[in-house]
């Protein structure tokens, strides 16, 4: 075995009901998501994220913090780019071979994170953690519930006045881009709870 240090922190993700989806349009979303992701973060992530053959998305970070911060983008985009799927995540630390066929999610050595994200179709969470420190473990699991219920009480019609939110606007920023009155948007980044997901954030931040 590997010793801890040397351990590869795997971030694996599904798309929520993909059967359900446009095939076509889903590869073509999945595919310009994952490039802006590596793009972006190329000082995160070690093995750049890839589309499986069964339409899943994974890859390895630097560490567990920079495995959330992907995470947060990943989600933070696809808010941007107004697509039309959410994705299961599983984060998970462990020794991967460095052969590993990264196009195929049931590769050896990603069978268990593989195990664990499947395990998410009879749950009603969407970020699950397999990590040494079994503590931290069981705060990002509890953290990132609550992350989930602030990301997925944004609606559709939300996603404009929240992209802009998310790139650090103020109210004022926001209601002069949209050409809205500056009360109602005031009003808007309170109800969808922009500051309590920026606090939010930097607490799980502060837990890897």
């Amino acid at each position: 075995m590997l010793e801890v240090e040397n351990m590869e922190i795997v971030l694996m993700a599904n798309v929520i009901r993909s059967t359900e989806k446009d095939p076509n349009r889903l590869i073509l979303d999945m595919k310009g998501l994952v490039n802006i992701i590596n793009t972006s973060n190329q000082d995160k992530i070690k093995s750049p994220l890839t589309i499986t053959r069964n339409n899943a998305i994974q890859g390895t970070t630097q560490n567990l913090k920079k495995a959330l911060q992907v995470v947060f983008e990943l989600e933070e985009m696809m808010v941007e780019l107004e697509v039309a799927f959410k994705l299961s995540y599983v984060i998970y630390q462990g020794d991967i071979e460095l052969q590993v066929d990264w196009a195929d999610d049931r590769a050896e050595g990603l069978k268990d994170a593989r195990k664990i994200l499947d395990s998410h179709k009879k749950a009603d969470r969407r970020f699950d953690f397999k990590i040494k420190s079994k503590k931290t473990e069981k705060l990002l699991m509890s953290s990132m519930f609550i992350y989930q219920h602030f990301v997925d009480f944004w609606k559709p019609k939300d996603r404009q006045e929240v992209s802009l939110f998310l790139k650090g606007m103020d109210y004022k920023e926001v209601a002069k881009s949209l050409g809205k009155d500056d009360t109602s948007v005031w009003r808007r980044e309170r109800s969808l709870n922009i500051r309590e997901y920026h606090a939010l954030k930097s607490m799980i931040l502060s837990l890897a």
